[in-house]
């Protein structure tokens, strides 16, 4: 359909918004995709992939604070993008708490992965082994890397984990179920 130029001025409707809001999310996509084929192509290459990281925290940074700010309806979703359940009842509750366990064992796997690979890289900066050195000094050098790297595993998963139940029940699920009682009470408000 196409518009004239007085049709500039008036505002998109829902069908357009939806669109401009989708090409704008595969826009950041290939943006993130790009950073990271960057960023692992100089971890390889063992040069400093800082800038890329940082752009890549940037933005997700931009896109929390910006739905915090305009205000955020939509339902949670688990790791693999489906809905979790948002009720009070054990079922649901062990059904977030599987979510949770999911995300934090990527997020403990690509921090691992990604310490041993800067590791094996031989830059500083990444797996700690003194600890472990000096606990276990007869071990074998990889050894040694792979307990540290257990270690940080453990480390992370449980962060993760104590990180995503917090925001997931304290946060994303109890200010949707607010937000539907306001809808509700207020649909119920304007019925009278």
């Amino acid at each position: 359909m196409k518009r004239n130029k007085n049709d500039k001025a008036q505002p998109l409707d829902e069908r357009q918004q939806l669109i401009s809001l989708k090409a704008i999310r595969n826009a950041f996509f290939a943006l993130i995709a790009c950073l990271s084929v960057s960023m692992i192509y100089k971890a390889i290459r063992f040069s400093d992939p800082g800038w890329e990281f940082w752009a890549i925290i940037a933005a997700c940074f931009v896109i929390l604070i910006s739905r915090r700010v305009l205000g955020d309806i939509e339902r949670p979703k688990d790791f693999f993008g489906r809905p979790m359940p948002l009720g009070n009842t054990k079922e649901d509750k062990w059904a977030r708490k599987k979510s949770y366990f999911a995300d934090s064992l990527v997020f403990a796997s690509v921090c691992c992965v990604m310490d041993v690979l800067v590791f094996l890289g031989g830059k500083d900066g990444g797996l700690d082994t003194g600890l472990a050195e000096m606990l276990f000094p007869s071990f074998h050098p990889y050894l040694t890397v792979a307990i540290t790297a257990a270690v940080t595993f453990i480390g992370m998963f449980f962060i993760s984990y104590v990180f995503d139940y917090i925001i997931g029940e304290k946060f994303k699920v109890k200010k949707y179920n607010e937000i539907c009682r306001m809808l509700e009470e207020d649909d119920e408000n304007d019925l009278e």
